[in-house]
């Protein structure tokens, strides 16, 4: 405080002993700023500061005073909250009545007003008032400073986005290189946070890109090279021709005729740029790895975009990457590494023809390269587009005894996905993993997985292996066992993994071996604590050392449940049939454990089954290609959750552990998810819809069995559910079921948990239909998507509190049958939703997929500055008892296709 008052006291003295007509010298603006930057000063300080230094805001033109005064009254503002808005009014005057100043001034005070508005939300509309003749009249001054700063914040200020793409090209050709590049940078930014549709635009930015590639500046070729890759691929998808193959294979030859530039910054955006181009030739691909132009590519040309009167000729793509893996700079090399990564998805071929060059570079002098060629050949080998020959393996190899962890792990982790085709390779392969055990003891457990994985994926192989060397692990003629070499623990680890191949479908490993293995348990468990448990690994060398000839299809553990499901996965490729063949297998096995899985539930292992659902759950999200089937098995298994917690209130009544209410919001989220499963899916045989509704009775089964879940509602949508069930097939269930209700009575008001127990007793994934439960891969999932069109945070769209506003969606409709009665649903917070109703007839397209703009009005706008709504997509579950009364909405249950999307609204700004 004793600071602030003597700051005060001489501010105060330098401004009495001025001129009361002119405004404070530098020194008394300088002791005000001293003053605002103080921590401890007071806001009435503050404030005097700001009464001081404002009346001769507008009343002079010294440009050096008004610049320091514009920095005190950001100060101000950012400082302290209470004057930001006060401060925003008088610089926004400023601004709009002195155009007269210098642009550097009007420039200031703008940069003023969008750092208080970007802290205050209630002023960012109010920058409105800025109108767009400001910034061109500012941005065409000669100051390059101001173009320039002008071009770096152009985005933060309230302009339209097609005038700001027209200024950024405009000032592209600005004679200053840090202009240009500023420009190309906009258009960039542009591009990727707008949508651009006039291809006139696109051409024209596309084109200007591509002859700023030749600009004398590396700033400017390399933001040209990002702008060409960008504006590049847009006017390739626009094109409307049938050249779109065409011109996509022009845009990556322009690309790779950068990779040779003299500047680093320049080839390392080339590089980069060409790794997100996604749709090009082959025979360009394979150019790119040979310096000599191929005989397939002689003589072919493609239009220059800046100027189709001249040819892109093949011969610039004439060993890019060969360039680009040589290049003195390991930030290339890197680069070059990365694309190639990228590109081997595109081709086969190309990865293929790629490794001989990637091989050359695992001795490289920098670990960063080498990181990168062992990530890439990573990835090829997860794709299966990794084919190792012995040429290679033998550089390859020595990745593994490499001085450094880090090299030596990422080395192993490509052995993990890897698939060799030989058994010499195979051979080689145990031998250096081998030599790494020796070499480096402290990379055990790593080293006993990659193994264990190693033998999965190659079963016949490892067999061989452990019968050639046999004599190593049985013990000596002195009876010795020599355990505790690390050579024949990782043996052992090899044999224990081969009945886990799915190519050894009867398992001749001694059963022996996996006794000895449990002397080691404490090491190999620690070594696959990712795959599974000490008491699973125990559970399955027990299994394994009681059994003269192991069969694959016998083991009922955890970890083969796991497993399984992985290598169905992870066997997957991008055929749709493979697919979904794939996913079939998965849900027969899946299914073919749910009795086992129900039995737990009803003894009260609850928390292991939920464990081991979860470990199923996780590895069906995790499958890369989403298809009908796998999506039913997530939303299965999840219902599956939610019954084995219901039940521990039926199987525990008495645990003090039960909240007041779980059980009521437990069976709701149940009957929800059964209701997704029943009406998502379309393609369901008369056998599985059978099962699902027997679940649906197993729901409202327990529901009416408890006084604190009982209702009335219920009972009769289970006597529905019984009497659809009863026109498809009577099992056992069903019979026991409707036995039962004939003796409760449709019209019973009170719950009747004796009789009804008998039936959740009896309910068994045997007596039920699951048995005969395997999704035959015809399934359809029936879902949504919304597009909110530009519609964001910081976009919103304008309303008139207490006016109807309109709300216009882009809609994709997948698998609907076209008599589905399908809803828009729109909640403005905890208001009663609005429902629009579509009528499937209006729109084109068909049931398989349908994509329309919709716009409807939204009659509850609140009288507000700004507010937000939540919307979705429901279609109404038809084959349910109508239970719901809404006026003009839907009088069914609701199952809801997409996930909500959140629209903004804002009030325009009001004209003082």
């Amino acid at each position: 405080m004793e600071m602030e008052g003597r700051i005060r006291a001489k501010f105060e003295e330098s401004i009495k002993s001025e001129l009361d007509d002119s405004p404070p010298s530098i020194d008394s603006v300088s002791l005000a700023r001293a003053l605002i930057m103080n921590p401890s000063t007071s806001e009435a300080t503050a404030n005097l500061v700001f009464q001081t230094l404002s009346p001769f805001l507008k009343s002079t033109h010294d440009s050096l005073y008004l610049r320091h005064t514009l920095c005190c009254l950001s100060d101000i503002a950012v400082n302290f909250s209470s004057l930001s808005r006060r401060v925003f009014e008088l610089v926004r005057s400023f601004s709009l009545n002195c155009s007269e100043n210098s642009p550097r001034i009007l420039a200031q005070a703008l940069s003023v007003l969008v750092l208080i508005s970007e802290s205050v939300e209630d002023l960012l509309c109010e920058l409105n008032e800025l109108n767009e003749s400001l910034f061109l009249s500012i941005g065409f001054q000669h100051c390059v400073a101001v173009r320039h700063w002008l071009l770096l914040n152009a985005e933060r200020l309230p302009i339209r986005p097609h005038l700001l793409l027209t200024t950024f090209l405009g000032f592209s050709k600005d004679p200053y290189p840090y202009v240009r590049k500023a420009a190309l940078d906009g258009q960039v930014h542009l591009c990727k946070s707008i949508v651009v549709e006039d291809r006139t635009i696109i051409k024209g930015c596309y084109f200007r890109s591509a002859e700023l590639l030749n600009d004398m500046e590396d700033s400017v070729r390399s933001a040209a090279v990002r702008a060409v890759a960008q504006w590049g691929q847009l006017f390739v998808t626009c094109n409307h021709n049938n050249n779109t193959k065409h011109l996509s294979d022009a845009l990556f030859i322009l690309l790779c005729s950068m990779v040779r530039d003299m500047a680093i910054g320049v080839r390392i955006e080339a590089f980069d740029a060409l790794g997100q181009i996604n749709d090009v030739s082959e025979d360009i691909l394979l150019q790119t790895l040979s310096k000599k132009v191929l005989p397939i590519n002689k003589g072919k040309k493609y239009p220059k975009p800046c100027s189709m009167n001249q040819e892109l000729e093949v011969a610039l793509v004439a060993g890019a990457f060969v360039h680009g893996l040589e290049d003195e700079f390991n930030e290339v090399r890197t680069s070059a590494c990365r694309t190639m990564n990228k590109l081997t998805s595109v081709s086969a071929v190309f990865s293929k023809e790629s490794l001989s060059f990637l091989m050359d570079m695992v001795n490289d002098d920098s670990m960063v390269v080498r990181l990168k060629v062992l990530e890439t050949m990573h990835y090829m080998a997860t794709s299966n587009h990794l084919n190792m020959q012995e040429t290679h393996i033998h550089m390859f190899l020595f990745m593994l005894v490499d001085t450094s962890p880090l090299i030596r792990t990422s080395a192993r982790n490509v052995f993990r996905a890897i698939r060799l085709r030989e058994k010499a390779l195979f051979k080689l392969s145990m031998d250096a993993l081998l030599e790494n055990l020796e070499l480096y003891p402290q990379d055990e457990a790593d080293v006993f997985s990659v193994l264990f994985d190693f033998g999965r994926h190659h079963g016949n192989f490892a067999l061989k292996v452990i019968e050639d060397v046999s004599d190593e692990i049985e013990p000596s003629c002195e009876g010795k066992l020599n355990f505790d070499s690390r050579r024949v623990a990782a043996f052992l680890v090899l044999a224990i993994s081969v009945p886990l191949s799915h190519q050894q479908k009867i398992c001749n490993i001694q059963p022996r071996l996996f006794s000895y293995a449990v002397t080691l348990l404490g090491r190999i468990s620690h070594a696959l604590r990712d795959t599974m448990d000490q008491h699973t690994l125990l559970r399955y060398l027990s299994h394994c050392s009681q059994s003269a000839i192991i069969s694959a299809e016998e083991f009922c553990f955890e970890i083969k449940e796991k497993m399984t499901l992985s290598t169905h996965i992870g066997s997957q490729t991008n055929s749709d049939n493979e697919l979904t063949n794939a996913a079939t297998c998965m849900s027969r096995l899946l299914f073919g454990k749910m009795e086992r899985t129900w039995q737990l539930v009803k003894y009260g292992y609850t928390r292991e089954v939920l464990k081991m659902l979860g470990n199923w759950e996780e590895e069906v999200a995790g499958v890369k290609y989403e298809t009908s089937v796998s999506t039913f098995i997530l939303l299965y298994l999840r219902m599956m959750k939610l019954l084995a917690k219901v039940m521990v209130h039926f199987v525990s009544p008495c645990n003090l552990g039960h909240k007041l209410g779980e059980l009521s919001i437990l069976l709701g989220n149940l009957n929800t998810s059964l209701l997704d499963i029943r009406h998502k899916f379309i393609g369901y045989t008369k056998e599985e819809e059978l099962h699902i509704l027997e679940l649906i009775c197993l729901s409202h089964t327990l529901s009416i069995s408890r006084i604190e879940t009982y209702d009335c509602s219920t009972l009769k949508k289970l006597y529905a559910v019984v009497s659809q069930m009863e026109s498809l097939q009577n099992t056992n269930f069903v019979i026991e079921l409707r036995n039962l209700l004939s003796e409760i009575g449709e019209s019973s008001s009170i719950p009747v948990p004796t009789p009804l127990q008998k039936v959740i007793d009896i309910f068994s994934f045997k007596t039920t239909s699951c048995s005969n439960f395997l999704l035959s891969g015809h399934l359809k999932h029936i879902k949504a998507e919304i597009n909110t069109c530009d519609n964001e945070f910081e976009n919103p769209s304008i309303f008139i509190a207490g006016l109807p506003v309109g709300v216009t969606l882009r809609i994709s409709l997948f698998n609907v049958p076209s008599k589905s009665r399908i809803w828009i649903q729109m909640k403005l917070g905890m208001d009663f939703p609005q429902f629009v109703f579509l009528d499937l007839e209006l729109f084109e397209g068909c049931d398989e997929f349908r994509k329309f703009m919709f716009t409807t009005p939204f009659f509850k706008t609140p009288k507000v500055d700004k507010f937000a709504i939540k919307v979705s997509i429901g279609m109404e579950c038809l084959s349910e008892i109508r239970s719901l009364r809404r006026h003009g909405g839907p009088r069914c249950d609701l199952v809801c296709l997409c996930e909500e999307v959140e629209l903004f609204f804002s009030q325009p700004a009001k004209v003082l």
